[in-house]
């Protein structure tokens, strides 16, 4: 019934199992709820570094999904394209069962994983936005302390010379800061 290649990944499927901690993650059911697949993703730098799989399916999705595992590994989430006819022509087995839904699987685990990097860039873009608004304000507070620091002074310097001009004036005898001799020497003259 089924050929040997899907025996034999069936008998010894690699990467089965779950990824704990994953950074992407979806299962899904055939049409007709006769077998059921999950997926899980490690993700570093965009790349899968690791996939696993668990399915409660017949042998050949079994098969199917140690293959897509084994595919997946090292390429680029951007760049993930699965072609259900490939796989079937690489099990060496033509069966007519609808294989779509594993893929499904995956696209959806993808998807999952792709929005939640967007919302994660965008919590990271508004806490940066917040960030650089805080140190945006802080400078300002700043700026409005030295500025004011400079007004006191200046003040303080206006009032010290207001200050210093009135005791001059006050001690002012009328001789416009000349200082004349009261005596004469007649021999001057």
């Amino acid at each position: 019934m089924y050929s040997n290649i899907v025996l034999n990944i069936f008998n010894n499927p690699k990467n089965a199992g779950r990824i704990s901690k994953p950074d992407a993650i979806a299962a899904i059911y055939n049409n007709d709820n006769t077998a059921h697949v999950e997926f899980s993703f490690r993700i570093e730098s965009g790349t899968v570094t690791e996939c696993k799989f668990r399915a409660q399916a017949n042998p050949y999705i079994i098969a199917i999904c140690s293959t897509i595992t084994q595919m997946l590994k090292g390429k680029m989430v951007s760049m993930i394209f699965i072609d259900p006819y490939s796989i079937k022509k690489e099990l060496g087995d033509e069966q007519p069962i609808n294989i779509d839904f594993c893929i499904d699987c995956v696209k959806l685990a993808i998807q999952e994983y792709k929005e939640q990097l967007q919302k994660e860039n965008k919590r990271n873009k508004k806490e940066i936005n917040e960030s650089i608004e805080e140190n945006e304000n802080a400078d300002i507070v700043e700026s409005e302390n030295v500025i004011t620091e400079e007004v006191v002074a200046t003040k303080e310097n206006i009032v010290t010379e207001a200050t210093v001009t009135e005791q001059i004036d006050n001690n002012d005898d009328g001789d416009d800061d000349f200082d004349f001799i009261d005596f004469f020497d007649e021999e001057d003259f």
